[in-house]
């Protein structure tokens, strides 16, 4: 069976000179009529990322100007679901909140995904 090579390169790239973070998927439950609430499911993932600081512009984000944002780098093996807004990164017990995920695409397959997060 052939593996993809693009896939072991992004593994290559990320794994020695990534950060260790906890990936948290947030899943939007059913409102409950009886309490009055929602309750959010949460499944947390250990994982290397590779955190690049960014600057919010008037060009990528601009309701983000002048927040704390980092971009996150990930394999998508690494993964059980496609990351989604609204989920989470803990890095250093700092909590980040993904805003945008850009999924980066090889030899028929999700290699590597981008996502953009914003501080608390």
């Amino acid at each position: 069976m052939l593996t993809n090579p693009f896939l072991y390169a992004a593994k290559k790239c990320i794994y020695p000179n990534g950060v260790q973070v906890t990936f948290i998927s947030v899943t939007t439950g059913v409102y409950n009529s009886d309490t009055s609430t929602v309750t959010n499911t949460e499944v947390s993932t250990d994982l290397i990322a590779f955190p690049k600081n960014i600057k919010a512009t008037a060009y990528n984000f601009p309701n983000l100007i002048g927040k704390e944002m980092k971009e996150y780098l990930i394999v998508a093996t690494d993964l059980n679901t496609a990351p989604k807004p609204n989920d989470k990164i803990v890095q250093n017990a700092i909590t980040y909140t993904a805003v945008a995920i850009k999924e980066h695409v090889a030899q028929g397959e999700i290699v590597l995904y981008k996502v953009s997060a914003v501080k608390g």
